[in-house]
């Protein structure tokens, strides 16, 4: 009602709306996109995904040089990161004669799971990725949700350490096995737990035959204490012998083209369980 002042009368009849009261506000509906969602959610998952990229670059930054072995992209193809490992030391970007279709498989020291995509590429039904570092391991489970990888997953564990929960059709131990890894006398722990994950087959990268040259902290007489005097003759350490020592319920074939097995790179290496 208006007010009973002399200046407002008639003021009800020359403008009726402003006498009347005032009609409730009607709530604001949210703009929907095709298929009933509401838009501010297509922008939410949008800041998601800039969020997760971001984080990505984030990790990126963050681990030590050196870290990273093998290129990173993002989902449109971009690439984050060259990796280190391509050169004299590293193997080809395949791994050749090897089928993952239909296969569990299990990734040893799976980095930032460059091999674990490329199984899932490839057919496999189930990918798990091992890495000691947290970190990796994070930006790995960034990687697989960006590309849309739904059967590959990450888990931060010391597989030389602890025991398998499961065991895999197909184990990879790429970019696993080096010069550390022999020098520092952790290789009968990383063949072990390879075979302890696996139910199939095994394939590893490794350089042969290493130069007794190339094992630098190391020297024939410590090795030979070691892995035995029947693997460092020569000058030279032959790696794959003694693997195939170890791993005596499997049968190695080299899957990479032969050559003089001391060059300096590595070779793709399947062992079958017999």
């Amino acid at each position: 009602m208006l007010p009973d002042r002399p200046d407002l009368a008639g003021l009800g009849r020359t403008w009726p709306d402003l006498a009347r009261p005032a009609r409730p506000a009607r709530p604001v509906r949210r703009a929907k996109r095709a298929g009933g969602r509401p838009f501010c959610r297509h922008i939410l998952k949008n800041e998601a995904f800039m969020d997760d990229s971001a984080r990505l670059r984030d990790i990126l930054q963050r681990l030590p040089q050196g870290t990273v072995w093998r290129p990173v992209r993002d989902a449109s193809g971009a690439l984050l990161a060259e990796g280190s490992g391509l050169g004299e030391d590293g193997l080809s970007d395949y791994l050749p004669g090897v089928s993952f279709a239909g296969k569990t498989v299990c990734d040893l020291g799976c980095n930032l799971g460059y091999f674990s995509f490329m199984a899932a590429r490839g057919g496999a039904a189930r990918v798990t990725g091992f890495d000691v570092d947290p970190l990796v391991v994070e930006g790995a489970t960034l990687l697989a949700a960006m590309q849309g990888y739904g059967n590959v997953r990450f888990q931060v564990a010391d597989f030389t350490s602890q025991p398998p929960e499961e065991t895999f059709d197909l184990v990879l131990l790429v970019d696993f096995i080096g010069r550390g890894t022999i020098v520092k006398g952790r290789l009968d722990a990383a063949l072990d737990a390879a075979a302890a994950y696996c139910r199939e087959r095994m394939v590893f990268t490794l350089r042969p035959v290493y130069p007794l040259a190339d094992l630098t902290g190391g020297d024939a007489r410590s090795l030979a204490a070691r892995y035995g005097d029947d693997v460092v003759h020569d000058g030279r350490f032959h790696l794959l012998d003694y693997a195939a020592q170890r791993l005596a319920d499997f049968t190695p074939s080299l899957l990479t083209p032969p050559g003089d097995p001391a060059r300096r790179f590595k070779h793709a290496v399947l062992f079958s369980k017999i």
